[in-house]
């Protein structure tokens, strides 16, 4: 090519440059009165801007559609000798012309038209759906289409208005109807209020609500409020019936009962099929309900003779620290501790816990530190459940967080899977069945602070969960309506399904009513219809599964071994240390375990009103006649050293024995020296102490606390020595413990024998 140098490097100066195009000043002349000025152009963004704001809106509205297809931020340059545009052209397009005959071009804006006129009729105000005042009829306004009337004949309610605060009491049957069918009674959901419903029908007469053809008023009732009339009627017979029964034996009045309940089963019956009609049916679930709330609410009524001081409600860890009495101080003290001897134990559980992807996606936890096992899961292996096995002196139980719509079917799985004949769950009002939040919803509960009801929410209902097929065949109530126990059929296969809802998240709880509720699961555990099952984990929930959980579970294990051994002999806190093992925090609070602790100081006195009341019996104690050569090993325990020949040589014997058996590390150890006889010689109390020195484990040593207090009840007459062996204790408790501790500020006191 002609004037280019190929070998150049510097290619961009041998072309010739490119001139650019003159650029329009952005300015305009604009004629003030007799002077002349420049003004700049606005940018194309703020004239838009300011021609949409200045726009009224029926005229934004009919520009919409071309709106559509025209970029309000975009300018079409036109040539200079365009004429100018007629009335009505959009905005989005400009005319470019010249001031005072110059060359110059500028942007010219014109007037904005005015909107053309719109041939739509007037809007219709919109309905309220706020909660504000009630707008007129819509009658009132003669452009309103009518509304269409209801179908002749129809008899369904309407549930189109929330229920009143103050319902007036219908006088009859038939003003009940009348109220059901206009949906009175139902909320803006669409559910019915059943206990209002049942409120009023109640004030009603028996034979007002009798569910008969002769009734007139039964039978022009909508068809959904008729069952609700029939089981207010079935309350009444039956509460009429059983009232009847004169008062005997207990033979002689539960044969009469079962001929009740047979005769209440035929007393209404289908003339065309000959079978039992509903009513009767209703009836005997409500003979069957109301002798269960009879049966089981005895260990409740009972309560009320227990200590005064068990009847309120324990101090929470919070109140325990806003008031830090020396009694206060040291119930933190000793809970302190408890975590200080697990810690080791929670250590080695958070190694073992189920992390995998299956389990957060299936279980869904509901806290990240609060972590689940996966050694001890108690769970079905194809539907996992954050649970866990946790094995105490008087049985295996499970320890669960409480479900929710997520993970119901796999926490029946794991009923199931366990053959439990009961569960528990420790979830209060607030947390039970409480709204979801959810967008709609904004003041709804998250999922760790709520739980729902496992199974059936109605009684008769059945579902499937997970191939497990479950019915709810009764339900009744207790406490003053707050414990509800469902009657399930797991696959065919009876549950109890306890739920406790007046025990708080993180609170102590009440002593009499946790009481009260670990005697219902021994009555329900000894009902014959799961006699067969009675000993299989028994399943107890909370929120999380650990605070509430633990406590009740410590608890009903001391109530199952005084009901079979007549005494308690496990300690508290070997129990929770046991129970900690597999599940994390066990009794989770120090509030709780001062509970506990408050409980246990003499179990049987707190439990012996509530099982009399329930019909249990404790089997005695029987004390074996101590043998001559077991009685000689304690002897010199009150035997002043020497007293006679054999017993000296008896003490070289012991002596020897003791000298070449080494020392001991353990507490059963140490008891297995104590009560085989190898103190028994001169030197007891420098052997004593000796071994109890080799003892520096502090769980250990709380551990030879409770058999030596175990030792001096089945042996009071060693009772002043078994205290002095329990201060060379202490005194080894407070030499292990590291200065400033807590365990070092603690001094326990001595035993104390009942």
């Amino acid at each position: 090519m002609k004037g280019i140098d190929p070998n150049s490097s510097n290619v961009s100066t041998q072309y010739p440059k490119q001139e650019k195009p003159a650029k329009a000043e952005e300015t305009r002349e604009v004629k003030i009165g007799d002077k002349e000025a420049k003004l700049s152009t606005p940018k194309k963004w703020l004239n838009r801007l300011i021609s949409v704001l200045s726009t009224p809106s029926e005229w934004g509205r009919s520009i919409k559609a071309k709106l559509k297809t025209i970029s309000p931020f975009r300018h079409t340059p036109q040539p200079k000798d365009q004429p100018p545009k007629a009335e009505g052209t959009p905005l989005q397009e400009r005319s470019v012309t010249t001031v005072n005959g110059s060359e110059t071009p500028s942007v010219r804006r014109g007037p904005l038209p005015a909107p053309p006129v719109s041939e739509r009729p007037a809007l219709k105000p919109k309905p309220r759906t706020s909660n504000g005042p009630a707008l007129p009829p819509r009658s009132s306004n003669p452009d309103s289409p009518a509304l269409k009337p209801r179908p002749s004949g129809s008899n369904q309610p309407q549930p189109r208005k929330p229920v009143p605060e103050v319902m007036p009491q219908p006088k009859s049957l038939v003003e009940f109807g009348t109220h059901f069918a206009k949906g009175d009674y139902f909320d803006q959901t669409g559910n019915i209020n059943k206990n209002l419903v049942k409120v009023h029908l109640g004030r009603l007469s028996k034979e007002q609500l009798r569910p008969v053809k002769s009734n007139d008023a039964f039978k022009s009732l909508p068809l959904k409020s008729k069952t609700l009339v029939q089981e207010v009627y079935a309350e009444k017979k039956v509460t009429e019936e059983i009232a009847k029964i004169s008062d005997g034996s207990p033979e002689e009045r539960q044969e009469k009962l079962q001929n009740l309940r047979e005769r209440l089963g035929v007393l209404y019956t289908n003339k065309e099929t000959g079978q039992p009609a509903e009513t009767s049916r209703l009836l005997v679930k409500e003979f069957d309900r109301q002798l269960l709330t009879e049966k089981y609410s005895a260990a409740y009524d009972a309560k009320t003779e227990l200590d005064p001081k068990l009847q309120d409600n324990f101090p929470d860890d919070k109140e325990l620290k806003e008031n830090l009495t020396e009694e206060n101080k040291q119930i933190l003290r000793n809970y302190a501790r408890l975590k200080l001897d697990s810690q080791d134990i929670t250590e080695a559980l958070t190694a073992r816990a189920d992390r995998t992807q299956r389990f957060q996606s299936e279980a869904v936890p509901k806290f990240r530190d609060i972590v689940c096992d996966k050694d001890s899961c108690a769970a079905e292996p194809n539907h996992l459940y954050h649970c866990n096995t946790v094995e105490t002196p008087s049985g295996t139980y499970v320890a669960a967080q409480g479900c929710v719509e997520e993970t119901e079917a796999n926490f029946i799985s794991m009923l199931a899977y366990q053959k439990s004949a009961i569960s528990v769950s420790l979830v209060s009002k607030e947390e039970l069945d409480a709204p979801k939040i959810t967008p709609d919803n904004p003041i709804g509960k998250k999922s760790n602070k709520r739980t729902t009801s496992a199974g059936p929410r109605n009684v008769g209902e059945e579902k499937t969960y997970n191939n497990v097929t479950v019915k709810l065949e009764n339900q009744f109530w207790l406490d003053d309506g707050n414990i509800r126990v469902d009657v399930l059929k797991l696959d065919g296969e009876q549950h109890f399904r306890v739920y406790d809802t007046g025990w708080e998240d993180h609170t102590s709880g009440n002593p009499s009513r946790l009481a009260a509720l670990s005697v219902l699961i021994e009555q329900l555990r000894q009902d014959p219809s799961v006699a067969d099952r009675k000993d299989n984990p028994t399943i107890v929930n909370c929120n999380a599964g650990i605070g509430r959980t633990g406590t009740l579970i410590t608890l009903n294990s001391s109530t199952r071994e005084y009901l079979e051994h007549g005494q308690v002999t496990s300690n508290v806190d070997d129990v929770i240390l046991k129970a900690r093992e597999t599940r994390k925090s066990f009794v989770q609070t120090a509030g709780q375990h001062n509970t506990l602790k408050a409980l246990h100081q003499d179990l049987p006195s707190v439990l012996n009103p509530l099982l009399n009341a329930a019909g249990l019996e404790v089997p005695e104690v029987v004390h074996e006649a101590v043998a001559d050569n077991e009685a000689d090993v304690y002897e010199n325990l009150r035997l002043s050293p020497s007293d006679s020949e054999e017993a000296a040589e008896a003490e070289s014997i012991a002596s020897s024995q003791h000298q070449t058996s080494g020392t001991v590390s353990t507490a059963k150890q140490f008891m297995e020296r104590f009560t085989s006889g190898e103190y028994n010689h001169e030197n007891f109390w420098d052997a004593v102490s000796q071994d109890i020195s080799t003892i520096h484990n502090s769980t250990q040593l709380r551990i030879l606390t409770s058999e030596i207090s175990n030792f001096a009840k089945d042996y009071p007459e060693y009772e002043e020595a078994a205290m002095e062996v329990q201060k060379i204790v202490d005194q080894q408790m407070e030499s292990i413990a590291e200065p400033g501790s807590v365990v070092d500020s603690i001094n326990k006191p001595p035993i104390q024998v009942r």
